[in-house]
């Protein structure tokens, strides 16, 4: 069942050609494993930019210190993801 929140961007960081983003999104983790894929909307509001972007899920975190987060690594291929990554 699809679950929807509005999530916190914890870090965004470069690795080589890629961008390392960790989200603080409660209630996913317990739902989603590695491999899963999560719909980020981008673009805030106002935007042109319409429709949520898909990432997969590298790890998240149900316990311990990153609990409620959830991590992915995606390359920059449009707007979105410029956006994202900017």
């Amino acid at each position: 069942m699809p679950v929807q929140v509005s999530a916190e961007v914890v870090s965004l960081r470069r690795v080589g050609s890629y961008h390392h983003l960790t989200l603080l999104a409660p209630g996913i983790p317990s739902t989603t494993r590695p491999g899963h894929f999560v719909a980020v909307a981008v673009g805030g509001e106002g935007s042109g930019m319409m429709l949520r972007r898909a990432f997969s899920i590298h790890r998240a975190t149900e316990s311990g210190p990153a609990a409620g987060t959830v991590e992915g690594v995606f390359a920059i291929h449009g707007k979105g993801t410029r956006w994202l990554a900017d």
